[in-house]
Parts: structure tokens; sequence; C-alpha cells
């Protein structure tokens, strides 16, 4: 659609958002992050209003860098994030030019959004019933609409109208890109992969001759609005995708040279590295950014798989449910990169669902111990590298990862499969002590207790207490709706209160509470329940309260459903819960713990005897750039 007032390049004009909506049409290009504003930003943009309303000036904007395409079409460079938010703003307010019309106008709105949005932005802007957002920058643009009409009611139309913009055409994408990260005024913090994308239109720009400088930013344009439409998450997601992470764990595994923590704040020199690579003239260059932007396409297919493996189609079961189940240690950011090395390098397959497995193993036994998450960080960040880089077998990876950075389950399997029984120390820490006698396992390894559970009532339903025991829920498989529904929002409980009410232990009272002391915060003495309304409950002896528990339950906890038979908990005594009780149920859960994590579970993975432990990686510094949230 023709202007009505053309910008040339390199001009500047400043407009209202009135003469905006009344004389301009922008686009914006594939290669721009989807719709990605939410509750900080809207607010900030009420309280700019409303202040300079008070004030009786109008809101300034900043700059919108634009650029032309071939058809000689307005591309929004810098300033999407805003323009559409007002575009939202003035629907939400009913704005007469921003509200279902009998004539529809669905081409007739300043800004038109990427090819995945743009239908469902129109329908929310002209059509009375707009459909179910299926994505997640869908679902926030129609939150916005709602926050803005609960929150900024009070805003007058024609003050917002009032708001001025300077627009600034630049004389070619590259220039655009290159001067965005420096006009990027209030909106969102510029991801990497943003400087990444915009560093790549400037190599092409300076570097590529023209003839073949069209071709190759549409390959640009055309890469990474794959890689934005596939990093973008279904609407159901609560969280949207750490754009920087998945870049981070990119450059580990393709980079020249392992990468340190402090390199990640050199993009320049990482971007200009991988498309320098082979200095022999423009054409290479060119070819080293294809190469590049394929990679990087290539890695966001896998990654989105990795993030939100119950929201991508995943055709090998077993992987899905892999991933699913890594995802609940909720400590996943640790081995992300091989996770991300073997799914790339070996596809799909049984070999990358058990090796997922085994890190899944190796994450919880680090957690066991207390090893904070990023230790032995470089080491496995070397292992995902051989896995991409060097094509490590899966033997290779397994023994790596094992003999490298996995603790030690018992000293019964520290000597099963290391040769050198002098091997272990006196301070060596063993994953399995926290299950079976730790103390203070409710303040040490509360984060950890759903996921223990969760597993725990898998277990349950293939090898019940008895034969007819129910199964954990009344459906064929926990699920993951379930899983993140209801199952996470349990609460942790002791089965022998915390604070037991004295009245209803009447026998052996003092007794039982002095003893049941030491064994007060071990996991024999807790369990998941739901939210009760009577607390009071909660302080009740054992089974009066068990038996409250049990009728209460929106699901069935086949875990305590168990406490209801002699064979798991030894006889109760007075009715009361006690220490003999606790250490009989903490065996029950060691004996599932072993075959879960344990050594048992080790039993089917090629774990060879002559690899040698290394040494020398369990001092790694945090590194908050990778520690990303689950969807």
């Amino acid at each position: 659609m023709a202007q009505k007032q053309p910008i040339a390049p390199n001009e500047s004009r400043l407009y209202s958002i009135d003469a905006i909506i009344r004389q301009y049409r922008f686009a914006i290009p594939g290669f721009q992050r989807l719709y990605a504003w939410g509750k900080r930003e809207w607010n900030d943009l009420i309280g700019d209003l409303r202040e300079t309303s008070k004030q009786n000036k109008s809101l300034f904007l900043g700059m919108a860098v634009i650029g032309k395409d071939q058809n000689d079409e307005y591309l929004i460079i810098d300033g999407q994030q805003r323009l559409t938010t007002i575009a939202l703003l003035l629907h939400a307010l009913n704005d007469p030019e921003f509200v279902p019309q009998a004539v529809q106008k669905v081409h007739e709105a300043f800004i038109r959004p990427q090819a995945t949005d743009a239908s469902y932005f129109f329908k929310i802007l002209f059509e009375k019933n707009a459909e179910e957002p299926k994505t997640y920058s869908q679902r926030l643009m129609r939150e916005a609409v709602g926050h803005f009409r609960a929150s900024a009611s009070d805003i007058a139309i024609k003050h917002i109208r009032e708001g001025t913009i300077i627009v600034y055409c630049a004389e070619n994408v590259q220039k655009g890109t290159s001067l965005y990260e420096r006009v990027n005024l209030r909106g969102l913090d510029v991801a990497k992969i943003e400087i990444v994308k915009n560093r790549l239109f400037d190599i092409a720009g300076r570097n590529v001759p023209q003839a073949e400088r069209a071709k190759l930013e549409d390959d640009i344009t055309t890469a990474f609005t794959s890689i934005y439409v596939k990093l973008n998450p279904p609407a159901s997601c609560k969280t949207p995708v750490n754009l920087d992470t998945f870049l981070n764990v990119h450059w580990i595994l393709y980079a020249l040279a392992q990468p340190k923590t402090t390199d990640f704040k050199n993009l320049y020199d990482f971007v200009d590295r991988e498309v320098n690579k082979d200095k022999v003239g423009n054409s290479a260059v060119a070819g080293n950014i294809r190469q590049y932007i394929r990679e990087l396409d290539r890695f966001a297919s896998a990654w989105r798989k990795i993030i939100s493996p119950n929201y991508v189609e995943i055709q090998n079961i077993e992987l899905r449910d892999a991933l699913l189940s890594l995802l609940r240690v909720r400590r996943d950011g640790a081995f992300t990169p091989l996770i991300a090395a073997a799914l790339l390098a070996w596809g799909e397959t049984k070999e990358t669902a058990d090796f997922i497995r085994l890190c899944e193993a190796v994450n919880f036994r680090q957690a066991l111990v207390g090893n904070p998450s990023h230790s032995g960080r470089s080491r496995r960040w070397g292992i995902a590298r051989d896995i991409m880089q060097k094509g490590y077998s899966y033997k290779d990876a397994v023994n790596a990862v094992f003999w490298d950075t996995c603790p030690w389950w018992d000293a019964e399997e520290m000597l099963k499969y290391n040769k050198n029984e002098n091997d272990g120390t006196p301070d060596t820490k063993f994953a399995a002590w926290r299950i079976a006698d730790d103390s203070n396992t409710y303040n040490a390894f509360r984060y950890y207790l759903h996921y223990f559970f969760w597993e725990y009532a898998l277990w349950l339903d293939r090898n019940p207490i008895r034969a007819n025991q129910r199964r954990a829920v009344d459906i064929p498989i926990l699920n993951q709706q379930l899983w993140e529904e209801v199952f996470r929002v349990l609460e942790v409980e002791h089965i022998f209160p915390q604070n037991p009410d004295k009245s209803k232990i009447k026998k052996y009272a003092e007794r039982h509470i002095k003893r049941m002391k030491q064994r007060l915060h071990s996991l024999g003495n807790l369990t998941l329940i739901p939210s009760l309304d009577n607390k009071e409950m909660l302080n009740y002896p054992f089974e009066e309260k068990l038996n409250y528990l049990l009728s209460k339950e929106i699901i069935h906890l086949n875990f305590n459903d168990a406490l209801k038979y002699k064979a798991y908990t030894g006889r109760i005594t007075d009715g009361v819960w006690s220490v003999d009780n606790c250490i009989q149920r903490a065996g029950h859960l060691l004996k599932f713990a072993q075959e879960r994590w344990g050594t048992a579970f080790l039993a089917s993975y090629p774990i060879d005897n002559s690899y040698e432990r290394s040494e020398g990686h369990e001092d790694d510094e945090a590194d908050d750039d990778l520690s990303h949230e689950i969807l």
C-alpha cells in the first residue's frame, strides 16, 4: 500500500501516534521477535501515560527504525513491540479505529505483525469473537487487551494518539539493524539472538557484493523467521522461551573453542569467528553465514523438543517421556547441552532416550549429595562438544558422563565399578544416604520431593504392596497435565506431625515425641497430600489422620494408600507412627530408589571399568546464563 507521506532513506521525522495511524502502514518482518511484552512493560506504558497526562504533556515513545523492502513496503526494524502494544491498547479502550466494524478492515491497521500472528492480531482488533490463541505470542496479545481494559480505563484515547515518536528510515536493512541496538529505548532488553542476527546483517552488508547480498539477506530473514516460530511455544505454556539460554547452548556445542562463562558476553567476536572461518573471499563469508543460520535453525528444532516435549510432536514415546522426566527434576539446565548434543547427533532413537535417562539419574544423584547444579559444568560442556564435534558414540558418552560426573550411589557401587578399592575417601558423599539415613531430608531435599514421589507412584503401580492395591490414579497413566495441575501443588506433610496434639497421644506421648525428633524430618516420615481445610487434623495420631487423608484425596495417591498395610509400615504401636515405622518405610523407599537411580538402574548401560574418572571439574562457579525457566 502506498504511504501518504513517504520517508526518504536516512530521513527522520517526528510524528504523533494519530498521524502514524492515518498515514502509514508498517509490516513487521519475519526476522524480528514475535510479540513478547508482558505485564511489566504494559504497566510501564500505563504509568508513563498517566504521568504525562497529569503534566499535560504528550508521551514521547522514542525512535522507531524502519526500512524499505524490495516491494517498497516499510518494515519495522525497531519499535514493533511498542507500536503493536499501542494498537492493542487503543482497541481495549474502544478507539473507533480499532473495534469491530460492519465492513471488515483486516488490512487497514497501521501495523501488521509477522505472518504467523497477523491473522490472529487482526481478528482481535476487528472481529467480535476472536478465536482462542494457539501460540504464546498470541496469548500475550489477548492478555494485553484484558489487562488494559482492567487497568487503563482512565486513560483518554486522545492522550494516547497525541503521543509522539521519531520515525527514522534506514538506507537498508543492514544499517537499520546495526542502529537498532543503539536506539532500543524503553521496552524489552535486547536479546543476544537479536544482536547475533543484526551482526549477520551487518557482516553481509559490509563484506558481500550487492549482487549476492539481497539473496543472502532473504536467507537470513527466512532462517530467523523459522527460528522464532519454532521458539514460540503454544499458548498453554506458562513462560516464554529464554532466547539467551538457547543461544548460549548453541555456542557451547558449535564454537571452535570451548567457551568460558565470560565468553558469553563477547557475541560479536563469536559471530565474527564463525563467519570468517575461511578467509578466502566474500563468497566464503556468505557460505559461512548460510551454514551458521542452517545450524541455528536445526538447533531450534531440537531445542523446542528439549524444553517443551509435551507440546511438540515426538515420534519416539520413550524419548518424549525421558525428556519430560528430566524436566521434573527441576535442575535440567545443568544437562541441557548434553541432551541437545545427543538429540542432534543420534536423532530420536532409543539410545538418545536411554542417554537422557542416565543424565536424569546423574543429575538427581548430584542433588542427593548436595552438589549445586553448576558442579562439573565444564566437563559436561566438554562431553557435549565431543558428541557434536568428535562423533562420540553412545557408549563413549555414557562412560564419560558416568565416570566424570556421576556421584557414587553407595560404597558397594564404588567397589563394584572401581578397581582401586582405595578410591573412596572418608568424606566421599553417597547418594543413597539421604534416602535411607539423612535426618534432615525435609530441609535439604524438599525441592525434589514432588519429583521423588511422582516416580515412586509410578514404581508402586508396577510393584504394589498388595496384588489388589489400587493404581496411582483413576486413569491409565500419570500424565504431564496431572503433574502440572495437581501433583506439583501437593503439600509436603510429616506423617508424625511436627506439633503433635499431645491430648490425642494418651499413652507414652512424651516418649514418642522425644524419640521421633531424630526422625521427624527424615524421608521415612514425609509424604505428599492435597491442601486440607482442617489443618488441625494434621496434628492427630497416625491412624485417625490417615483415614481422614484418604477420604479427602482429590486423586488417589498409592504411596499414601500403602500406609494402610503392615507389610509396608510395620506394627503401629498405640496407634502412633514411630521411629521403627519410619525406618521400615525408608527401607521400601530405598529399594525403589535403588532401581530408579541406583546401581540396579545402571545394569543396562555399557559402563567400562577401564575408563578413568576425571578430576578437577567440581569447582566451576555458577553460570546464571544457563539457569533457564520450565515450560
